[in-house]
This record gives structure tokens, C-alpha cells and sequence, in this order.
């Protein structure tokens, strides 16, 4: 798996640097960040407004916590049914966002990524006898092959 992701990598690298190296060949726009140019996430204005904000109340800061889950199901449209069935329970629990994506090569091996209001909560719902029926219907076969929580 480790392997598979620093081939993926290094070829990321490769078509960037070609890309690069393409353009520059071509007679690129010379002083010019091709192709990234530098623009500030927040106006000046914002910005004072935005440290204000800050040092008058440093807990008005909204922190999200991310969950990573690599998993095998039996059946992938039966699993993803199930899984949008529990999209409330999860909402309830604290998941704030989530993205699920399939192996090309094997459709029935799931990754999914979501975003949590706490640990505590995530935690408290990955544990919970309600998710153990939720994995009893939507046919996990396999263990969870990783999992990890970032904080």
C-alpha cells in the first residue's frame, strides 16, 4: 500500500515538473508565476478583522477533527444504500462533512474521510452498539484495515 502511494507521488512530480518544463520550452510569460499566481485568502480589511476577532475570543475558533476509514464491503450499492440511510445518525453524532471513494481496481474496497465537531464525538459514535448494527446490515466482510483520527 506504502508503495502504491510513493508511485503515485513521485509520478505527481514528474507530470508537474514536465508541465513545467513544457511551458518554460514554449516561451513562457517570463516574470509570471505560471501557472500559480499569489492572491491573498482575505483583504487587508478582513484580515485586521479577522485578528480581532481572534484575540477577543480565541474559543469562537471552530476546530474539526477528521476521521480516515479504509474498509472491504460484500456489495458496494448495497453498503452505500445503508450508508446514506445513516447519514442523519452520523449528522447527529457530529459528522459535519464526509467523502467516500472506491478503489479503481477493487469497487468494494471503500474509503471514507469525514469531518467531526470533536474526537470525543467520533469516538463516541464509532464505539456506539448503534453503528455495530448499522456494520451488521451494510456488509463490511472485512475488518477495518486502517483507521486513524487526526487531531
Amino acid at each position: 500500500m506504502n508503495s502504491v502511494i510513493l508511485l503515485l507521488v513521485i509520478v505527481v512530480v514528474v507530470v508537474i515538473v514536465l508541465a513545467i518544463l513544457k511551458a518554460k520550452a514554449q516561451g513562457g510569460a517570463g516574470d509570471e508565476a505560471w501557472p500559480f499566481y499569489a492572491k491573498k485568502p482575505l483583504s487587508q480589511p478582513e484580515q485586521v478583522l479577522y485578528f480581532r476577532l481572534i484575540q477577543a475570543s480565541p474559543s469562537a475558533r471552530v476546530k474539526m477533527q477528521h476521521v480516515l476509514i479504509i474498509h472491504e464491503v460484500a456489495d458496494y450499492p448495497a453498503w452505500k444504500k445503508i450508508f446514506d440511510q445513516a447519514a442523519g445518525i452520523r449528522r447527529e453524532a457530529g459528522e459535519r462533512s464526509y467523502q467516500v471513494l472506491k478503489y479503481e481496481n477493487d469497487p468494494n474496497k471503500i474509503v471514507h474521510f469525514s469531518t467531526w465537531t470533536s474526537i470525543a464525538n467520533a469516538r463516541a459514535f464509532f464505539e456506539s452498539p448503534q453503528l455495530v448494527k448499522i456494520r451488521a446490515q451494510s456488509c463490511i466482510y472485512a475488518r477495518y484495515m486502517k483507521e486513524s483520527i487526526s487531531i
